[in-house]
């Protein structure tokens, strides 16, 4: 789909596993069939999903990208999860306020285009925007 889109095979994900994170290396592999542009995805035992970008990249932009990947996986919990929840998942995640802070914002990002762009296309997203610009203005996260 891209020039120079890398394809990744579950036995690659399992050695790249195995020597990074020895103590998941008797979780097993499994691809998952979802057809995304961005990234691979794979199923790694009953919990956990490991992502992989297709495309290779600038090893900067890879470890920026990296440092807000967990940032971006707080996104749903501004998107869906009301204050209580919310705080809920954040101390059973142990996320501090750098991390807590990153997700807030790409959610903030993700939320000011979906509000005014999916009005008319798409209402359920332009009210997922508007409800997480919301709990965003009522409930904001501490900026360290």
């Amino acid at each position: 789909m891209h020039a120079g889109q890398v394809d990744l095979t579950a036995a690659e994900v399992r050695v790249l596993v195995d020597r990074q994170f020895p103590a998941w290396r008797d979780l097993p592999v499994e691809p998952l069939p979802l057809r995304g542009t961005v990234n691979a995805l794979f199923r790694l035992g009953p919990r956990l999903v490991a992502r992989f970008p297709l495309v290779p990249d600038d090893a900067d932009v890879v470890r920026a990208r990296l440092e807000s990947e967990a940032a971006l996986d707080l996104v749903a919990a501004w998107h869906l999860l009301d204050a209580g929840p919310r705080g809920a998942l954040r101390a059973d995640l142990g996320s501090g306020d750098l991390e807590w802070a990153r997700g807030a914002a790409w959610a903030l990002q993700q939320a000011l285009g979906a509000g005014w762009y999916y009005v008319d296309s798409n209402p359920a997203m332009s009210a997922m925007g508007l409800r997480t610009l919301e709990r965003l203005v009522t409930d904001p996260p501490a900026v360290p």
